[in-house]
């Protein structure tokens, strides 16, 4: 069996430029990387309520998605602001009107329901 011999681990004298690992130079257009941000809790619970307002209850976690949502986008929008999670802002209000959406389709059902067996079971008991 022939033996190869053994393969050198290319170092950054070896590597043309360019051919390397991504550095903050290359990767943004010669500008620094943007720094760390923390998320804004409120962006995160309004995704959280969001999710279940679409999966557990429609209602009222929808609108908690809703307001929350929208407080937590005026505050990541403020000049001042540090902080962020304008897209999980969004999505919570989007999934909070979905929420709403679904919630009014089933109330409507409902109340077809309702007015069709009321109007039947009126009939049929006179």
């Amino acid at each position: 069996m022939a033996e190869f011999p053994p393969q050198s681990i290319p170092n950054a004298e070896v590597v043309p430029p360019g051919l390397g690992s991504p550095t903050a130079s290359n990767v943004y257009g010669g500008e620094a990387a943007p720094e760390n941000r923390a998320t804004n809790g409120t962006a995160v619970a309004a995704l959280v309520c969001g999710i279940l307002g679409v999966t557990a209850c429609p209602l009222v976690l929808s609108v908690v998605a809703l307001v929350l949502g929208y407080n937590a986008r005026s505050d990541l929008r403020q000049p001042s602001s540090r902080e962020q999670g304008d897209g999980l802002a969004t999505a919570g209000i989007v999934m909070g009107w979905i929420g709403v959406g679904i919630s009014v389709v089933i109330a409507l059902l409902f109340a077809g329901l309702f007015v069709v067996f009321g109007i039947v079971g009126a009939s049929l008991s006179a």
